[in-house]
């Protein structure tokens, strides 16, 4: 069980790294005991149809077809190269009807000697093949072992750094990266602090305000009820058509003196009069400041003391934290 997850995971990883492939070199894939890796799961037959657009070759050895998945003994018909050495009676006779050998391919088949195996290559006949003789080695082992020491092993101390290097380098960017997030905590907590500081400053002064604002109201309810009260004496609109009335008569003597036709002489003093009415009724209405200072009686509308009123005391700022350098 533990074999087959972990053969799962090994294809899983090898199947995205050659999906991935942006090269097209020829890359061969050896899997022995191929029924390790594979389970009704996994789908290895896709990887036997895919693999060649991405220049894969794949290698695989299994014992028996039992070992394998129905759907995978289907998909290993349409493999272009197969090897067949001695195999059992069962798996004899299935590969001699795939091969279309008959009972002489079975028993061939069965009967295969050690070094022999029989061969399918595209729609080429099967044939048989001896492997070549296995030449021994004339170099001792221990030779071949100093031979690849000195080739690909480091020596301890060496190999501790090479190994241990990516780990400190990766600690110090860790050490770093803490750093500077304890001076952006720190940053943000000396804002956060002046924010509250900024903000007390401006409820304190919005607070003077509202006073002012209320002893500005309680000064012009003052002097509306005292202007109410005793508030200083107009001129009479009697004496405003007075003066309007002499205006009309002072521009009725021109006309009679040039002699000028009675339309004219009639229309001068009634624009006159109209122009005079509406220009002293407007000064009766809306006075200037020198002639409302100069009215009766105006001086008592006004106080002369103003009220006392008492302002909430302005905050404090807070005190600008310390910086902790070391």
């Amino acid at each position: 069980m533990h074999a087959t997850t972990l053969g799962a995971l090994v294809y899983a990883k090898l199947k995205a790294s050659i999906f991935r492939r942006r090269r097209r070199e020829l890359f061969t894939v050896y899997a022995d005991e191929m029924q390790n890796l594979v389970s009704e799961s996994t789908d290895f037959d896709v990887l036997f149809s895919e693999s060649r657009k991405w220049a894969i070759s794949i290698a695989t050895a299994n014992q028996f077809n039992a070992q394998l998945p129905a759907q995978m003994r289907s998909a290993m018909q349409a493999i272009g190269t197969r090897i067949f050495f001695q195999v059992s009676p069962e798996d004899a006779e299935q590969t001699a009807r795939d091969l279309s050998g008959g009972k002489a391919m079975a028993s061939q088949l069965k009967n295969l000697a050690p070094r022999h195996f029989i061969v399918k290559q595209g729609n080429q006949k099967p044939y048989e093949v001896v492997t070549p003789d296995v030449i021994t080695a004339k170099t001792s082992a221990a030779d071949l072992c100093a031979a690849s020491n000195a080739l690909h092993a480091r020596r301890r101390g060496a190999a501790a750094t090479y190994y241990a290097a990516p780990r400190i380098h990766d600690a110090l960017l860790w050490r770093r990266a803490k750093r500077e997030h304890e001076s952006l905590n720190k940053n943000l907590t000396d804002a956060e602090k002046k924010l509250e500081s900024e903000q007390a400053t401006l409820r304190s002064r919005l607070s003077q305000i509202d006073a002012q604002r209320q002893v500005w109201h309680s000064q012009a309810a003052q002097y509306h009820a005292r202007g109410d009260k005793r508030g200083g004496r107009q001129q009479p609109t009697w004496l405003v058509l007075l003066k309007a009335s002499l205006w009309a008569v002072v521009a009725l003597i021109p006309g009679l003196l040039l002699g000028l036709p009675v339309a004219i002489t009639v229309a001068l003093p009634v624009v006159a009069g109209i122009a005079a009415f509406l220009f002293y009724r407007h000064r009766r209405l809306h006075p200037s400041y020198r002639q409302f200072k100069s009215q009766e009686n105006v001086r008592f509308a006004v106080s002369t003391e103003r009220p006392r009123v008492e302002l909430p005391p302005a905050q404090k700022l807070l005190a600008a934290p310390r910086e902790d350098r070391q």
